[in-house]
């Protein structure tokens, strides 16, 4: 199997109904410029502009799973203060559908952070100090009953469950034992706080340690694939699961199951930015995709969504077109300009969900002639992602035309544009069917095609996309 198996898995996913359950956090960011230096100290007077914020802890994990197109319902516990109805807008603002549980006793989870914008840093940004409002204590017993029974009654309405565990109270033991109880029904995911007691989980159906919580099991460092599979299986005897995940940063994921089958699917280097979501887009993965999906495609799936999250900065989005759009071409957009149809697809649709136009010309270029080399000059001039389509050998002849080259000569010059991103190659007379599959919002062609009936005119009225004509000198 390879990736077109995964990418099959990712676009044929309905819109499953998942429970996240742990330690939702409200990010909380105060921007502002620092032109001098308090009188009273050496510290940095960071002058107010604005202040923003963001989704963290289970939260953050709850939307990374609103954005793969899941039904996401959170449950926390939060304070009775104004901050717990910050965090509920914004995880409606997602389409998540808050179950919170209140506890005077404590405060609404909040990292504050106080920055300072900084136009020389990649980042734009340069944290001073950060600041946290939270406890760490066990839920009461009242609370916690609270919480077993308001959630138990619910379990029956999802596909799976994810306890996010950042060590902050809620999820109890009792807790995490009654998540166990619907193993074997549905996927029940946990992602384990540094150095916990594995056995708290025990009865789930996977666990997603990373190389640093794999160590702290195995009581020594993990050097290669035997060390990964020696900790796997550690972290499955201690907690009682099915199989479980270990991440290696940038060596990729370790799958392993309990009747002792293994599977390490390396990851592709790219430029990374910030490895915060990583490990929590791993975790969404785990919980869409696992049912009934082999782990090679899982850790596929699960290996995208971390690259597409570690090489954005705050704040970070990823959609199913993401996804699918790495598996497809991953670190060589820009090295391969010849593609499938079914290739080109993904590429295009992870390039709306992002904003950027698409626009499409098509022909036979069998011999370029002075104004198809000025028209092809001329995309360069358009912002978004420019496709030439290609009529093929087989299309020419079928309409009664002899090519004068051949279809990968064709092919090879059209390369030579750099103004040209993407080439497809279409076996119809006609671009109909590549239209449909591809959906561009622009058409090109020539001036000298103004007052000239455009074949695939009836089509480009259905997909309403846009006809525009290029001025030639």
């Amino acid at each position: 199997m390879s990736s077109h198996e995964s990418v099959e898995i990712v676009r044929r996913l309905g819109s499953p109904r998942i429970l996240v359950a742990g330690d939702a956090m409200l990010d909380h960011f105060i921007w502002g410029g620092v032109r001098r230096v308090a009188p009273e100290a050496p510290t940095p007077v960071l002058a107010f502009e604005d202040e923003t914020f963001q989704l963290g802890g289970a939260a953050f994990t709850a939307s990374v799973l609103a954005q793969l197109g899941a039904q996401v319902d959170l449950a926390c516990v939060i304070g009775q203060d104004e901050w717990g109805g910050r965090l509920a807008a914004q995880l409606e603002a997602l389409g998540i559908r808050p179950i919170f549980f209140r506890d005077a006793s404590r405060p609404t989870t909040r990292k504050q952070r106080l920055c300072a914008r900084d136009s020389d840093l990649p980042s734009g940004r340069q944290q001073l100090l950060r600041v946290d409002f939270e406890s760490s204590a066990s839920l009461s017993a009242e609370v916690e009953a609270e919480v077993i029974s308001g959630l138990s009654s619910r379990f029956g309405d999802y596909d799976a469950i994810v306890a996010s565990d950042y060590g902050k109270g809620f999820l109890t033991p009792s807790l995490l034992r009654s998540f166990a109880t619907q193993t074997g029904r549905i996927p029940v995911i946990g992602d384990p706080r540094k150095g916990a007691d594995l056995s708290l989980y025990q009865g789930f159906t996977a666990l997603k340690p990373n190389r640093t919580e794999a160590e702290l099991q195995l009581g020594r460092r993990v050097k290669n694939l035997d060390d990964a599979a020696e900790a796997a299986r550690l972290v499955i005897a201690k907690a009682g699961l099915e199989w479980t995940f270990v991440s290696l940063d940038a060596e990729g994921l370790f799958w392993a199951h309990r009747d002792g089958r293994t599977e390490h699917v390396p990851t592709r280097p790219r430029q990374v930015y910030d490895v915060a979501g990583a490990g929590d887009s791993v975790v969404s993965c785990m919980a869409m995709f696992s049912a009934g999906n082999p782990p090679r495609q899982l850790m596929e799936i699960a290996n995208a969504a971390a690259g597409i999250m570690i090489s954005q900065q705050s704040p970070k989005t990823i959609s199913r077109a993401d996804i699918v759009h790495q598996l497809v071409i991953g670190e060589e957009s820009g090295q391969r300009k010849i593609r499938t149809p079914s290739e080109l697809r993904a590429i295009l649709d992870a390039a709306r969900s992002r904003g950027r136009q698409v626009y499409f010309t098509n022909g036979h270029f069998d011999r370029l002639s002075t104004e198809q080399i000025q028209f092809l000059e001329r995309l360069g001039g358009f912002d978004g992602v420019r496709v030439v389509g290609v009529n093929s050998d087989r299309s020419l002849r079928a309409a009664g035309k002899t090519p004068l080259l051949h279809e990968d000569d064709r092919l090879r010059l059209l390369q030579m544009f750099d103004c040209v991103d993407y080439i497809v190659l279409f076996d119809e007379e006609r671009a109909d069917s590549l239209l449909r599959a591809i959906r561009p919002q622009v058409f090109l062609k020539g001036a000298n095609y103004r007052g000239r009936d455009i074949l695939e005119a009836p089509t480009l009225a259905e997909l309403g996309c846009v006809v525009q004509y290029v001025d030639l000198d």
